[in-house]
């Protein structure tokens, strides 16, 4: 069966933003309903205690994402998709997307969550000075930028990736436009070799994950 990681947890948080901000408090709640469920399936063995303690962790950082007196914005039926860099579809899907009043004008942010475990999943991980968290955030605020335009611009402060195993969060830096270009070349870098790329490997690996 195919699942995605973490999915009850990524669910949670886009349903825990209130007026003041995120309730950490209802993430908290949720993460107890879990634990005390009975699984059913093999699957919910790993999953729910996974997704219990990343709710747990998320209730302990989210006061750092400041989304208050923001209205959530729903995520469209098909999610946010992604967007295209020099022919590259990159898949950029936030759990939380807001907009905002700032200094007079509408604004829109959003939150992206990381929940990968070992050391190589992280966002700390650095290139030329500019962490994983870094570029993450920089697609983050493009994504918006192009899907969200009509209602407003986005504002890079408040776009934000967590990574939710090391309980660290990250906003968009203000050298965005010079993250981009490097996105760009990698991405024109990796449209040069696609056709060269074994990608059977890679697809076998991920429908394994996802079951686990």
């Amino acid at each position: 069966m195919l699942l995605a990681p973490y999915r009850e947890a990524r669910d949670t948080l886009s349903h825990s933003h209130t007026h003041e901000g995120i309730n950490a408090a209802y993430l908290l709640r949720i993460a107890s309903e879990i634990e005390k469920r009975v699984p059913e399936k093999d699957w919910q063995k790993v999953e729910n205690p996974r997704s219990a303690l990343a709710l747990r962790r998320l209730a302990k950082i989210v006061n750092l994402v400041d989304c208050e007196g923001g209205h959530v914005i729903h995520r469209p039926a098909g999610g946010w998709g992604g967007i295209k860099i020099a022919g590259v579809y990159v898949s950029v899907n936030p759990e939380l997307v807001f907009s905002i009043t700032h200094r007079g004008i509408n604004k829109v942010g959003g939150v992206i969550l990381n929940t990968g475990q070992g050391s190589s999943l992280s966002l700390d991980r650095s290139h030329d000075g500019q962490s994983v968290g870094d570029y993450l955030t920089t697609l983050l605020f493009r994504m918006l930028e192009i899907r969200l335009n009509v209602t407003g611009i986005p504002l890079h402060t408040r776009c934000y990736a967590i990574d939710v195993a090391r309980e660290t969060v990250y906003t968009a830096p203000a050298s965005h436009i010079r993250l981009l270009k490097n996105l760009q070349a990698a991405c024109e870098m990796i449209a040069m070799r696609w056709n060269s790329i074994d990608v059977s490997a890679a697809t076998e690996r991920a429908s394994i994950e996802a079951e686990e």
